[in-house]
């Protein structure tokens, strides 16, 4: 995960890019007094997420700052799911490759609450639309000015509802990072 952003006067342009590749595996039985018959099954998800967005800062004073954006999100995913029965019978086994993209347009807002000294409380959130039925991202958290260099903490959400054979994927969980 990293972003970039460039800005001259109130204007600016930003980037962020995202992969992920996950996967995992499980086998329960379903009536172990009847033969052990199980089930197992496995997934290997890979995606690609990119945001660009353009915006103008709207304001900023002692207290903070608040930037308003539109751009683009895209996503490109690649999945594999696999299902095995495992019974006195033999075994049967089903695999699925549901895959695609979808690009979204979104607007938000971002910006930060300054603190004493040099901390403050960065904030962002952006809703879209476009290929898939919904879109929206929010990211609250903490950080610290150091010379050039903040070092930052928080909370990141990121959700899509598809409405296909991925009906929803949200990506979410904690960050930890720097920024120069």
């Amino acid at each position: 995960m990293g972003n970039l952003e460039a800005r001259h006067d109130k204007f600016f342009l930003a980037t962020d890019v995202v992969y992920l590749d996950l996967s995992g595996s499980n086998q329960i039985a379903l009536q172990p007094a009847i033969g052990d018959i199980a089930l197992g099954g496995s997934f290997d998800l890979k995606a690609k997420i990119n945001t660009t967005i353009a915006g103008y800062n709207l304001i900023d004073s002692n207290t903070g700052t608040l930037d308003a954006f539109a751009g683009v999100r895209y996503i490109g995913i690649d999945t594999t799911v696999k299902v095995t029965s495992i019974g006195p019978l033999g075994g049967h086994y089903k695999k699925a490759t549901p895959e695609g993209d979808s690009t979204d347009g979104v607007v938000g807002v971002k910006g930060k609450l300054n603190l004493e000294g040099n901390w403050s409380l960065p904030y962002y959130l952006d809703i879209g639309s476009g290929d898939s039925d919904s879109t929206w991202q929010t990211f609250g958290g903490i950080d610290y000015l150091m010379d050039n260099t903040k070092i930052y903490a928080g909370y990141r959400y990121l959700e899509w509802d598809f409405g296909g054979a991925i009906d929803k994927l949200t990506v979410d969980g904690p960050v930890i990072g720097f920024n120069y």
